[in-house]
C-alpha cells in the first residue's frame, strides 16, 4: 500500500489524538485519516464516478 505523509499543526494533532485515544473510535490516526478521506471522496461523488467508470469498462 502506498504511504502518504502529511504535516498537521499541533491543534489538529491534539484533536486527532483525542478522537483515537479517548473516544476509541479508531485504532490509529492513520486509520482515522483513511476513513475521513474515503468519506470526503464519497461526499464529493468521486468514488461513485470511479465505480461507474469501472463498471463501464467491465462491460
Amino acid at each position: 500500500m502506498p504511504e502518504l505523509r502529511v504535516v498537521v499543526d499541533k491543534k489538529l494533532n491534539k484533536i486527532l489524538d483525542m478522537i483515537v485515544e479517548e473516544w476509541g473510535l479508531y485504532t490509529s490516526k492513520a486509520e482515522l485519516m483513511r476513513s475521513a478521506t474515503i468519506y470526503f471522496l464519497m461526499q464529493m461523488g468521486i468514488i461513485k464516478e470511479l465505480a461507474k467508470e469501472k463498471e463501464l469498462k467491465s462491460k
